[in-house]
């Protein structure tokens, strides 16, 4: 596993978040301000070095403060 990327998105499939290299999400946006409450969408991939695809994970992330 080289590296897992990350993104997160609104309602209105806007990504508010993204990353590559950390699985971790503290409810920030690109910007690093908290995102508002509500429903926000994540895909998550693992890829290896040659930047192959080796699992995918998606759902759905409430946040409430």
């Amino acid at each position: 596993v080289d590296f897992v990327s990350l993104g997160i998105y609104n309602r209105w499939g806007i990504e508010v978040y993204s990353s590559k290299s950390s699985a971790v999400w503290e409810g920030t946006d690109k910007q690093d301000n908290a995102v508002p409450d509500g429903v926000y969408y994540y895909l998550m991939q693992v890829k290896s070095k040659s930047s192959q695809v080796l699992s995918t994970r998606k759902g759905f992330i409430h946040v409430f403060r």
